[in-house]
């Protein structure tokens, strides 16, 4: 599109935007076809508003659409925080220290949820792991529980076919865990940007999944979108909530 247009060519778009439901302003995802007076139609989709687009969304010697990854985060957060009609909390939590011991950096839009809701429970199935004195829903906590119970190296056979992270290797940090024997994990290597590390996630009565979708976005879907199968539990509990714990 950039390519045409400083040729001095005429460049017509069409976006077609689609929403969860007739009732939800904010668009679910969306269609964008490009074309010039010369060359053919360059189309882009994308599953969810306001990201980067693919790859090959783009004309040739052409960057590919950015975001800003700020804006998505806050988008997930804000559409998580007015289903469950939550106030933000805006905790000031100490992340250095978690990093530190775990070796890695940690996704931004995960941190910033932790800071958005704090301790508790969403629509009494999932509880978010966070930096917790009480030591209930302590991340590092439960990771090192998780750690100390398995091999240093080979294979570990609660978890397989993965196994635990550990400092310069690649494998699980939990992030949540819910009702139904439900586990949520990250698959990290500190040398991957955390932002792409995928989710793997186990319940009953679904096995070993992974997705490559954003912390909130995951949580948002899981309490929203009956259509976010094997995970969501909309259907269950219509209407989201968060109930804080102390």
């Amino acid at each position: 599109m950039a390519e045409q247009s400083n040729s001095g060519n005429t460049v017509f778009s069409q976006v077609v935007v689609h929403y969860l439901s007739a009732t939800d302003p904010m668009p679910d995802r969306f269609h964008i076809t490009w074309k010039g007076l010369s060359g053919p139609a360059v189309q882009c989709r994308s599953t969810t508003p306001h990201i980067a687009l693919p790859g090959a969304c783009r004309t040739s010697g052409t960057p590919p659409v950015q975001a800003s990854d700020r804006n998505v985060k806050r988008m997930w957060i804000e559409r998580i925080t007015e289903a469950t009609h939550w106030e933000p909390a805006r905790l000031e939590i100490s992340w250095n220290s978690v990093e530190e011991e775990l070796g890695t950096a940690l996704p931004e839009d995960y941190k910033k949820l932790a800071e958005t809701f704090g301790k508790g429970e969403f629509s009494e199935f999932m509880r978010i792991l966070t930096v917790d004195a009480t030591r209930q829903f302590d991340l590092v906590r439960i990771w090192k529980t998780f750690l100390d119970g398995g091999p240093e190296s080979g294979p570990d056979p609660a978890f397989k076919p993965y196994r635990m992270y550990r400092p310069g290797q690649r494998g699980l940090i939990p992030w949540a865990f819910g009702e139904m024997k439900c586990s949520y994990f990250w698959l990290a290597a500190a040398e991957e940007d955390p932002a792409n590390w995928p989710i793997v996630t186990q319940g009953d009565p679904y096995p070993w999944q992974e997705v490559s979708m954003s912390t909130s976005e995951f949580v948002y879907r899981v309490l929203t979108d009956p259509e976010f199968k094997p995970f969501s539990i909309a259907r269950l509990m219509p209407e989201p909530d968060f109930y804080p714990m102390d």
